[in-house]
């Protein structure tokens, strides 16, 4: 084994104790252990001895890592005295450190370049011309952390959607290195080494569901019979974003009081539960409104004489995604209206009546049109006159709602034709459609 006596050297170095962190000591009651004294040959060695100590920093029975240091103390030195550090490994005490020169007081380390793991027994002796002075004796358990395999790539965190892969790399410095990747989910102490696809230096998880949010990957790497494990990766699942297959219609045209139905289709990867909340923007306003209870994938509407301008969506949501629909516009239509023509009086020589009736209040327009002129003609003894004879009569009037109206129009002159009646209605809402009728006469009676 090979050590060294100082975190910059391989031998012990007065630090003026800055290598142990701790301030100087002037006497041995102020050392975590208390120097072992032993007998000098006389009186002027015994006197030496007294002012002398040595003692561990870090109390017996301590865990050391191989690559940490193991601080010491010593105190009442001489320049000439000599520090040694002998170790008991496997049974057998070596000498694995030496070092004269040292002032009065020095805090040094020792550390191990090759450490062995176990548990190992360390002795710190002070010799004063060939006596010892002073000694410490500590047991350490040393932990060999020194890796035999360097990784020089590690695997990365991974963020996947559900449903997805996650694939993981390392990279070591040895050829002839082994891998066993392992994973355990959140809230598992046990890592799973799953059998297929293992041992490769890249290392793939797929058809990923929502248990494995949170879920950590690592490698151990194995060489010349020495391991060494990675960092650990994180997989962060998340959910698929819905969407629409189906979008409502852009708008929808119904009279009031009728219904009308919007609807829509969703798809989400992954097999996730979908769910729809419909919303209600109302004409000249900004906000948007949750429907209570309106969570299916259809929407009916009944439309009232203010709905126009009306706007409705769907937000669809599926394990925290969202998506919303377009909107649908809602229009008004007229509603039907009726107007019937149901007497004609159309005599020669008489004054024309035509009745109607309105289904709601407005106004009407009767029109009766001969449907070819007439030619008419007066003979005389000394010449002969002729002369085209049309008819066409136009009369409006107002009418209440469900109102049957008699419609007076010009005097008639002729009946030798046919004629046309017609009667235009127009509503006083525009909640309500224009209606017309019409009959043909063969000709007056």
């Amino acid at each position: 084994m090979r050590v060294r006596l100082s975190s910059l050297t391989a031998v012990l170095v007065a630090a003026a104790l800055v290598a142990s962190g701790a301030p100087a000591a002037s006497a041995a009651g102020a050392h975590a252990a208390a120097p072992v004294r032993v007998a000098a040959a006389d009186a002027a060695a015994a006197d030496a001895a007294v002012a002398v100590g040595a003692a561990w920093t870090l109390p017996s029975g301590t865990s050391v890592a191989g690559s940490d240091v193991m601080p010491f103390q010593l105190w009442g030195l001489e320049p000439t005295d000599v520090v040694q550090v002998w170790g008991t490994f496997a049974g057998q005490r070596s000498l694995i450190a030496q070092e004269t020169g040292f002032g009065e007081t020095a805090a040094p380390e020792l550390r191990l370049f090759a450490p062995l793991g176990g548990k190992h027994t360390f002795e710190l002796l002070v010799l004063r011309r060939g006596a010892t002075v002073a000694k410490a004796s500590v047991a350490y358990t040393i932990i060999d952390d020194s890796p035999v395999v360097a990784l020089w790539e590690q695997p990365a965190s991974q963020r996947v959607t559900i449903g997805g892969t996650a694939r993981f790399s390392v990279g070591a410095d040895d050829e002839t290195a082994t891998y066993r990747w392992q994973y355990r989910k959140a809230g598992s102490a046990t890592w799973v080494a799953p059998s297929a696809g293992n041992g490769a230096r890249e290392f793939v998880l797929r058809s990923l569901d929502a248990s494995f949010d949170r879920a950590q990957v690592r490698v151990v790497v194995s060489a010349r019979g020495r391991s060494v494990t990675s960092r650990v990766a994180t997989i962060t699942v998340v959910a698929n974003k819905p969407r629409i297959t189906k979008q409502p219609a852009a708008s929808v045209k119904a009279a009031a009081g009728t219904k009308v139905k919007l609807s829509v289709a969703a798809t989400v990867a992954g097999g996730q539960r979908v769910s729809y909340q419909w919303q209600r923007k109302a004409a000249g306003t900004k906000a948007w409104k949750n429907l209570s209870g309106r969570t299916s994938t259809t929407l009916a509407i009944k439309v009232g004489a203010k709905s126009g301008g009306d706007r409705y969506r769907v937000v669809v949501r599926s394990a925290g995604q969202t998506v919303t629909s377009r909107e649908s516009r809602v229009i008004v239509a007229a509603a039907k209206t009726t107007l019937k023509i149901s007497r004609v009086s159309l005599r020669a020589g008489k004054t024309p009546v035509v009745t109607v009736k309105a289904s709601q209040a407005g106004t009407v327009k009767v029109r009766i049109q001969q449907n070819a002129p007439i030619w008419s003609v007066t003979a005389t003894v000394d010449s002969m006159d002729s002369k085209v004879i049309t008819y066409t009569a136009t009369k409006t009037v107002k009418v209440k709602k469900g109102q049957t109206v008699r419609v007076p129009l010009k005097k008639l002159h002729t009946s030798r034709t046919k004629f046309t009646v017609t009667a235009t209605f127009t509503p006083s809402s525009k909640a309500f459609a224009p209606a017309s009728a019409k009959k043909v006469l063969k000709s007056a009676k």
